[in-house]
Parts: C-alpha cells; sequence; structure tokens
C-alpha cells in the first residue's frame, strides 16, 4: 500500500508538472497573439491618422463626381449651380486670401535667416532647376500634345477675326517679364500685372498700323512679389542686429499663416465635393464634352506622370543619390490637392506645408 501511494503521489506531481508546463507554453503564444493583433490595430490606426487628410480628399473626388452625376438628370439652372459650388468657393477664397502672405513673409524669412556667403550658390542652384525643370516639362508637354493632338475635331472651324488681332513679339514678352519684376505699386502689384501687346485695327480693306498697348490684366504679380521679398529678406540679413525686430514679427506672422492654413485645409474635403460636382453639373452635352475632356486629361495626367515619376525622380536621384519616394509620400496631399482643385494657388500652400514637414 505505501508503494501504491507512493507512485500515485508521483504520477500526480508529474501530471500537475505537466499541466502547469503546458500553462506556461500556451501563455506565451496567446500573449504574442494579442500582442500582435493590438500591433496590427495600432499600425492601422497610425496610418489612417496620417493619411487622413489624403484619404478624404481621394473620397471627396469620388462622392463629387457621384454627386454630379447623380444631380445632372435634375437639369439644374446655373444660379443653382452657383448656390451649389458656393462651399467649394469659399474653400478657394481663403486659401487665396492666405496665399500672398505665406509667400512673402516665407520668402523673408527664408533670406533674413540665410547665411550671406551662401546666398550666391542658393541663388544659381534655384535659377539652374527652375530653368532645367521648365525646359523639360514644356518639351514633354509639346511631345504629348503632337502625339495625341487632344484639341483635333473635324468639326472645327477657325473664327472669324472681330476688329483686333493680337501679336505678341517675343522681345516685348521678355520686356514684359523685365517690367513684372519691378512693379510700379506695390500694392497694385497683389492683383495686376503688365502686358504689351500690340494691336491691329481692320476696318473694310483698311489696316492701321500697329500700336504699341501697354495695359494691365488681372492676376497676381508674383515674380514682383517674390523680387520685394528677396531684396527686404537680404536686407533684413544684413542689417543683423538692426533688423532683429523686424525679423522676429516676419517669422512670427510666417508661423500663423502656417496655422492658419493647417486649419483651412480640414475643410477642403467637404468643398471639394461640391467643387467636382459643380464642374461635372456645368456640362452641357456630357458625350461630345466628355470624349473631348478625356483626351485633354488622358494629354495632361500623361504629362504628369512622366514630370513626377520620370523626370523631377531622375533629377532627384542624380543630384541627391537617395530614395525619391520619401519625397514623393511627403507631397502626396499637395498633389491630391492639386488634382481636386485645379488651382496652382490652392495646391502652393500645401506644397510648403508639406515640404517643411517632410524635410525639418
Amino acid at each position: 500500500m505505501p508503494l501504491i501511494s507512493n507512485g500515485l503521489s508521483k504520477l500526480s506531481t508529474v501530471d500537475i508538472a505537466d499541466v502547469n508546463t503546458t500553462e506556461t507554453c500556451q501563455e506565451p503564444s496567446e500573449s504574442s497573439s494579442l500582442e500582435s493583433l493590438r500591433q496590427n490595430k495600432c499600425n492601422i490606426t497610425g496610418f489612417l491618422r496620417r493619411n487622413a487628410f489624403v484619404l478624404l480628399t481621394t473620397a471627396a473626388i469620388f462622392i463629387g463626381v457621384g454627386l454630379g452625376l447623380a444631380l445632372r438628370p435634375s437639369k439644374m439652372t446655373a444660379r443653382s449651380i452657383k448656390y451649389f459650388t458656393f462651399p467649394g468657393e469659399l474653400l478657394l477664397q481663403m486659401l487665396q486670401m492666405l496665399v500672398l502672405p505665406l509667400i512673402t513673409t516665407s520668402v523673408i524669412s527664408a533670406m533674413a535667416s540665410v547665411d550671406r556667403k551662401s546666398y550666391g550658390k542658393v541663388g544659381l542652384r534655384a535659377l539652374c532647376y527652375y530653368i532645367m525643370t521648365t525646359i523639360m516639362a514644356v518639351s514633354t508637354g509639346i511631345v504629348l500634345v503632337v502625339l495625341i493632338q487632344p484639341g483635333k475635331s473635324p468639326s472645327d472651324t477657325s473664327p472669324s477675326s472681330g476688329g483686333q488681332v493680337k501679336a505678341v513679339q517675343t522681345v516685348d514678352a521678355f520686356l514684359d517679364l523685365i517690367r513684372n519684376m519691378f512693379p510700379p505699386n506695390m500694392v497694385a502689384a497683389c492683383f495686376r500685372q503688365v502686358r504689351h501687346s500690340a494691336v491691329m485695327v481692320s476696318l473694310a480693306a483698311l489696316t492701321a498700323p500697329a500700336a504699341n498697348v501697354f495695359s494691365t490684366s488681372d492676376g497676381i504679380n508674383i515674380l514682383g512679389l517674390l523680387v520685394l521679398s528677396i531684396a527686404f529678406g537680404l536686407t533684413l540679413g544684413y542689417m543683423e542686429n538692426e533688423g532683429k525686430p523686424v525679423r522676429d514679427f516676419v517669422d512670427c506672422l510666417n508661423k500663423a499663416v502656417i496655422h492658419l492654413i493647417s486649419i483651412v485645409i480640414w475643410y477642403s474635403p467637404v468643398a471639394i465635393v461640391f467643387l467636382v460636382g459643380g464642374e461635372i453639373l456645368q456640362l452641357k452635352d456630357i458625350s461630345v464634352i466628355g470624349l473631348q475632356l478625356a483626351m485633354y486629361s488622358l494629354t495632361v495626367i500623361t504629362g504628369l506622370l512622366i514630370h513626377c515619376f520620370f523626370t523631377l525622380h531622375l533629377i532627384y536621384i542624380i543630384f541627391t543619390r537617395k530614395n525619391p519616394f520619401k519625397l514623393v509620400g511627403g507631397v502626396l496631399e499637395a498633389l491630391t490637392t492639386a488634382f481636386g482643385t485645379s488651382s496652382r494657388w490652392v495646391s502652393l500652400s500645401f506644397c510648403l506645408q508639406a515640404t517643411a514637414h517632410t524635410f525639418k
């Protein structure tokens, strides 16, 4: 009997030990699975938070297209369409209001804080990069237009000339560029540009000689404001301690404008729905205009894809030897905003903010 009891006690201790070992072996697997699930959940939540604006903007584009197509059978009047696009107009006006102070304060703050010895290097590199990308972009656009011919239509007829025919020479266009660099009125440069044109007035068989006309056109004279901002920033940097109060004021103003833009951009998904829907509602014959728009969109999107994913990447790889996809991921908000609003001034503010966060 004692032997049997001792054997049973040994068996029971062995069984208990086996159960404990199995429990301890199962606990790490269960805990690891829970931790992996929590980590995946955190990764998904973090991804949604980081890309919330991009996802909302993309969804707004598709919702706007669907809403516009759904409302087309109702045949809304021009006044009704104007009321429909009112939320989108508010976004464009708010961003256009903030773009001008953003550009001027950013340029002044940057030029005032840059080391004076590097002015020549930075300016020369920026000028070379601008000329290089402009030439490559124009060449890509010309080649695509010649190949695709988006404006070609068999029913096209050349419009008859009215009373005035404008002929602008290359020299005049170049001189207009220089005139806009030095505007006579800083306030007028915020909404006016100088434009030269030679006008011929045709009356029956008589043709008057061309007359030189200097006129102004609506639009921000961004070139003149940039030149003024660069000169003002360089002067503040040269003044050192004497210009410190003004530099601090400009820096504070720049940060305030950036904060305002960061607040306004979260309204853009709502506004894009009405902007895209309003554009679709304004189409008269969606079949004919849709075909022309498709060819135009094909040309533009192809050119943008070539320029964004080949030209700029090639330049970035050649000069930096780094992965360019990190840069693309940083400015994805600006790309989606430009696609949704078709406004360079609206996307400019997003681009400046995205590059500031990407390279800080």
